[in-house]
C-alpha cells in the first residue's frame, strides 16, 4: 500500500497527501510524511509550505514540519528561524526546536538564549542540552588550563629509577630478629642464655 503511495507522492504529491491522511494510521505508516516533505522542500520549499495544511495534526505533522524545516535551514537558517517564530502555538515548538537543533553546534549560546525566548518543557531540554554538549569540551579544557594542577600534567619526569625485577630469593620471607631457625621448626622464638 504504502509503496504505491511513494510511487503516486513521485508525480501526484498532492493526492498523496489526501491518500496518506486516510491511511496512515501507525507511526511507521505516519513515517511517509518525512519522506514526502524532505524530497518537496529539496524541490521548492515555497511551493511546499502550503501542502502542510493538508497534513493532520499529531505525529504526522510534527514528520512534516521537522523535515521540511531541516531542509530549509541547511539552505537558508534566517529565513527558517524566522518562518518557525511566525507559525501557530501548535506547530512553533517543533519547527523552531529544529532550527536551533542546527544552530546549537555553530552558535550554542544563541541557541541557549533563543531556546529560552521560545521553548518550554523537553523542546526547551533537547536544545539547551545539544548546546550544552557543545559548550563542555571548551569549557574543560579552560579549566584545566587555569588549574594549578594544569603545568605539573605537562612537566616530564627529570630522572626515572628503574625498578628491578624481584628475584625468586627476594620474595623468601626474612626472619624477624626475635626468631631463630632450628631445624624442625622453620622459626622459633629467639632464648637468650
Amino acid at each position: 500500500m504504502f509503496g504505491d503511495l511513494a510511487a503516486l507522492a513521485q508525480c501526484e504529491p498532492d493526492r498523496a497527501l489526501e491518500v496518506a491522511a486516510t491511511f496512515a494510521l501507525t507511526r511507521e505508516q505516519r513515517a511517509f510524511y518525512s519522506s514526502l516533505f524532505d524530497r518537496l522542500a529539496r524541490e521548492n520549499i515555497v511551493t511546499t509550505l502550503p501542502r502542510l495544511a493538508a497534513v493532520p495534526p499529531g505525529e504526522a505533522r510534527a514528520n512534516a514540519l521537522r523535515a521540511l524545516t531541516d531542509v530549509w535551514v541547511r539552505t537558508d537558517f534566517a529565513a527558517a528561524l524566522a518562518w518557525a517564530q511566525t507559525l501557530p502555538a501548535a506547530d512553533r515548538p517543533i519547527a523552531l526546536e529544529t532550527v536551533l537543533l542546527d544552530l546549537a553546534p555553530r552558535d550554542p549560546s544563541q541557541a541557549i538564549e533563543l531556546a529560552q525566548k521560545n521553548l518550554n518543557n523537553s523542546c526547551l531540554d533537547r536544545v539547551v542540552l545539544s548546546a550544552l554538549q557543545t559548550l563542555a569540551p571548551s569549557i574543560l579544557r579552560a579549566r584545566r588550563a587555569s588549574s594549578p594542577w594544569s603545568r605539573l600534567a605537562n612537566c616530564k619526569p627529570k630522572l626515572r629509577c628503574p625498578s628491578p625485577a624481584p628475584s625468586p630469593r627476594s620474595l623468601r620471607p626474612t626472619p624477624s630478629p626475635g626468631l631463630r631457625r632450628s631445624r624442625r621448626t622453620k622459626l622459633k622464638p629467639f632464648e637468650q642464655p
